[in-house]
This record gives C-alpha cells, sequence and structure tokens, in this order.
C-alpha cells in the first residue's frame, strides 16, 4: 500500500489469489467420458466459436472461462472444492464423518463400495446420502471449465455438455 499525495487515499493493489472451476462430472460414477467423443464435441465448439484461442465463450458459461479439459485420473475421484475443504456429516445423527468418509473412499478409488459408516451411531450410508457442504461428486471422469467467471452453464452449455456425457452434476471447485 502507498498513498497518493494528490488525495492522500491509500491505493490497495487487488490480487485474485484463486480462480473458479466449474467441474461436470457423470452422474454414474463409473461412468467414463468418451475422449474420441469429446474429441469431436470439441472441434465442434471450436468451428460454432464456443471455444477459441481467447477462452470458453459466455454462451457456455456464464460470464465465459479460459478453457475446458477433459480429466481421465483412471481411478475414482472426489470432485470438489479445494479451498477450504469439504464437510461430510452423519444425516442421522449430525456427526462429522470427515475421516471415515476419506478411509471409505480410498477403499472405493477402485471399485470398491461407495458407502461409509459413521463412527457415532454405526449406520452405513451410501456416498450419495451423506450431508456435504459444499458439494462434491465422485468420478472416474469429468469436464473442467477452467477459470470461469461465473458459477453457471448455459442453457446452450448444459445441452452441449450432456450430448457428450450423458447426465451430469456441476460441482465448484476455488483453487489458489
Amino acid at each position: 500500500m502507498r498513498g497518493r499525495a494528490d488525495t492522500d487515499l491509500l491505493e490497495v493493489t487487488v490480487r485474485n489469489r484463486s480462480r473458479l472451476d466449474l467441474i461436470c462430472v457423470p452422474r454414474g460414477p463409473d461412468s467414463e467420458i468418451d475422449a474420441t467423443a469429446w474429441a469431436t464435441a470439441r472441434a465442434s465448439w471450436q468451428a460454432s466459436g464456443w471455444l477459441s484461442d481467447a477462452g470458453v465463450s459466455a454462451e457456455l458459461v456464464a460470464g465465459g472461462g479460459v478453457s475446458v479439459r477433459l480429466d481421465q485420473p483412471g481411478v475414482r475421484v472426489v470432485y470438489g472444492n479445494q479451498l477450504g475443504g469439504i464437510r461430510v456429516w452423519c444425516p442421522n445423527c449430525g456427526e462429522g464423518m470427515a475421516r471415515p468418509f476419506a478411509a471409505a473412499m480410498e477403499r472405493a478409488r477402485g471399485t470398491g463400495p461407495l458407502e461409509a459408516t459413521c463412527a457415532s451411531c454405526g449406520t452405513v450410508h451410501p456416498f450419495d446420502a451423506l450431508s456435504v457442504r459444499p458439494p462434491m461428486r465422485v468420478g472416474r471422469s469429468a469436464l473442467f471449465f477452467e477459470d470461469v467467471n461465473g458459477p453457471d452453464l448455459t442453457e446452450a452449455g448444459r445441452a452441449a455438455v450432456e450430448a457428450v456425457i450423458g447426465p451430469f452434476t456441476v460441482v465448484l471447485r476455488r483453487v489458489s
């Protein structure tokens, strides 16, 4: 910070230290996005002007974005927030389940069951039944719209993504 002599106002340099990614995850945790279908869609989106060297058009994502890419880690992963983490708790007793969830996710990376047991009440919950904030999704692949200016796909964007990956859930990820 430094003062401006002519007005005595302080000048503060603003630095954006994080970005927002919009992640489209197929609804089935073992669904994988076909790389050939994605390549075909990407070429079509480029031809239509939805993707360019300048980034992702506001016709796909509210406010536009920097890029879009296919993520295929080869195992099940948790798609979700990275800044501030994810809170997980039991829908029955309300106790925190971060550790049981993390342990269950490690067991489920390949083909194990997507369920976690509450240490407090002993209830076994499918991942989809857990109370989680901010929202997350488990999957084997996803489309990442990176560094977006808004948290929503447009109507045309939703239709275009669904045509490539089928039914999906949007998860937001804040990264630094």
